[in-house]
């Protein structure tokens, strides 16, 4: 199993892609590509677009659990370092 915590930043910064936003501001796709080709796409819904978003993460997480294959490996950096060690 892989970590199911991945963020929505991890995600951003390991193969997963936000398009434009939708007309229906209740409905969030969120797509993972590898070398360009579109590997899966999550489809998240809520009363906002941040339940929205925070349900694609999730539904993110458990593809990620049965495809560990895809899973983020590295993760998200800042200028000072990891989110982990801000150091």
């Amino acid at each position: 199993m892989t970590n199911a915590g991945w963020t929505f930043e991890t995600l951003l910064t390991n193969g997963w892609y936000a398009p434009e936003p939708s007309d229906d501001p209740c409905t969030f796709r969120f797509t993972y590509y590898r070398s360009e080709i579109s590997i899966h796409t999550v489809t998240g819904r809520g009363d906002t677009r941040a339940e929205a978003i925070a349900d694609a993460v999730r539904r993110a997480n458990l593809w990620l659990n049965d495809h560990p294959g895809y899973a983020p490996r590295q993760p998200w950096i800042t200028r000072r370092g990891s989110v982990d060690n801000p150091r």
